[in-house]
């Protein structure tokens, strides 16, 4: 059985008094050999821009970075974009809008039940369906939001899911650990998922047509075509019964409430 990674990291906070208008959260599901080929090829990215393979590309550091050391975003965005095509790797997101959620009467624990819940699931069918071996690996946000991946990484575990006849012992034997990174762990993938959870909101509010592609920076219009190519889609050429049952189940990207 081969090893799968999976990294989840949120952008936004579930509070109803905090600022951000939505909650949202992205997921790569990645196999050893392409877990290799993202982090090497990241290094050599972080290196040719910023002159060591250990710098931290996460959100408004990365324009930061390269006006300090007088590099073109634009040479940059080009060359993070073909290292994220020639990668194999699938992308699960969801996004709540939190006005429209808490006016239905939401409670932050059914925003992030939801949106937790979504993204494991759908991971938990993916690997099923590969028959890999999956590990969990999410960056440590808030208290209240750790807390609910971890309770909903539980729930699959206990429960399985019955609709998809899929049994507790399925989900131990596919998904073998859950753990917590921080932003010190200086960890690739993590900064990479963290990328794209970014531009999940950019991506909502162009296709509600709240904003048009001209009011987007160069950089994350790269991301954006990154993600939308990356999202999990199934394929006709799906033979096996289980497997094409499993993948059509899955949810990519999922919208709330």
């Amino acid at each position: 059985m081969k090893n799968a990674y999976i990294f989840i990291d949120e952008t936004g906070k579930v509070d109803k008094k905090d600022k951000s208008e939505y909650f949202c959260l992205s997921a790569i599901i990645i196999n050893d050999v392409n877990r290799e080929r993202l982090k090497n090829g990241l290094e050599k990215l972080k290196q040719k821009y910023f002159g060591s393979k250990g710098y931290v590309i996460h959100g408004s550091q990365v324009k930061r970075g390269l006006k300090h050391k007088k590099k073109d975003l634009n040479k940059f965005s080009k060359d993070f974009r073909k290292i994220a095509l020639s990668i194999n790797f699938f992308a699960l997101c969801t996004i709540t809008d939190k006005h429209k959620a808490y006016s239905r009467g939401w409670l932050k624990t059914t925003i992030l039940e939801k949106s937790y819940r979504m993204i494991l699931s759908n991971l938990i069918k993916f690997v099923m369906a590969k028959d890999y071996k999956g590990q969990i690996i999410a960056e440590a946000s808030a208290h209240e939001q750790d807390l609910h991946l971890y309770k909903n990484f539980f729930h699959f575990m206990a429960n399985g899911i019955p609709k998809l006849h899929i049994s507790t012992d399925d989900v131990k034997k596919h998904v073998t650990a859950i753990s917590y990174v921080t932003k010190q762990n200086d960890d690739n993938e993590t900064q990479f998922v963290d990328l794209l959870a970014g531009v999940i909101k950019i991506k909502h509010k162009l296709d509600s047509g709240q904003i048009t592609k001209d009011q987007i920076s160069d950089f994350d219009k790269e991301l954006l075509y990154i993600l939308e190519r990356k999202l999990f889609t199934t394929s006709a050429r799906v033979i096996k019964k289980r497997k094409s049952e499993l993948y059509k189940a899955i949810i990519a990207y999922a919208k709330y409430p």
